[in-house]
């Protein structure tokens, strides 16, 4: 998971769904490639649009430390029990800096 602005967004006409494109969606399957079989990897900037609408009122932090990190994703997952991975900053394939990667696992139930 990322958050950031598109580049564009067109309407496929083959599908007949939005096609987005930009240095975003780019990163986002970068991350995406970091998960691993049944993990949602989610970046930084995910994790601070979570923190803004959280604290709406509160300074963004000027970098996240995995304390925050949790705190940040348990608020959103609320009662679903899941363990964090930190992968820390992780080179990715055509992105200029690295990108601090955080791991998701859900523990389902049988």
């Amino acid at each position: 998971m990322n958050f950031g602005e598109p580049f564009s967004i067109d309407l496929s006409p083959i599908v007949n769904r939005m096609d987005y494109f930009g240095p975003m969606v780019n990163r986002a399957a970068r991350i995406e490639g970091e998960a691993g079989e049944g993990r949602i990897a989610v970046s930084d900037a995910f994790i601070a649009q979570l923190y803004r609408e959280q604290t709406p009122n509160a300074a963004l932090p000027t970098e996240f430390d995995d304390l925050i990190r949790a705190k940040v994703l348990r608020k959103t997952i609320l009662e679903r029990p899941f363990e964090l991975g930190p992968k820390g900053y992780r080179s990715l394939k055509g992105i200029r800096y690295p990108e601090y990667i955080t791991v998701l696992s859900i523990k389902t139930t049988c």
